[in-house]
């Protein structure tokens, strides 16, 4: 869309592509939408896994077996203890 419009959505149908093409199941679906008046929506899903996690711009939430749970920040500060 033009870079001055008012909603810009953000889609990656395949992220991972690589991995999906050698056989490894680590990939994404990444969906975005920037709106100048609401700030930014956006989910990420696992396809594979079965997760989805979204986030409103505020606060962030996992679904899982069709019911969402908070995603509440760890209070890890090293990147080797927050990386999954």
């Amino acid at each position: 869309g033009a870079a001055d419009a008012a909603r810009e959505w953000l889609v990656d149908p395949l992220c991972g592509t690589l991995n999906y093409a050698v056989g490894t199941m680590l990939v994404a679906v990444n969906v975005a939408l920037r709106d100048t008046a609401a700030g930014v929506t956006a989910a990420v899903a696992d396809p594979f896994g079965g997760e989805v996690f979204h986030t409103d711009g505020t606060s962030a939430w996992v679904r899982d077996g069709g019911a969402d749970a908070p995603l509440v920040p760890s209070p890890g500060t090293r990147l080797v203890d927050v990386n999954l």
